[in-house]
């Protein structure tokens, strides 16, 4: 079941940077054209 491992961490990943983005947007809106 190492794929579903792998997948599952993936998800996990990609939702803390989305959560991330949001929060650096939120508090430092001149970083957004950095990372976007």
């Amino acid at each position: 079941h190492l794929r579903n491992i792998i997948k599952n961490e993936f998800i996990r990943v990609e939702g803390s940077i989305s959560f991330a983005k949001k929060w650096i947007e939120k508090f430092h809106p001149q970083i957004k054209s950095v990372i976007s």
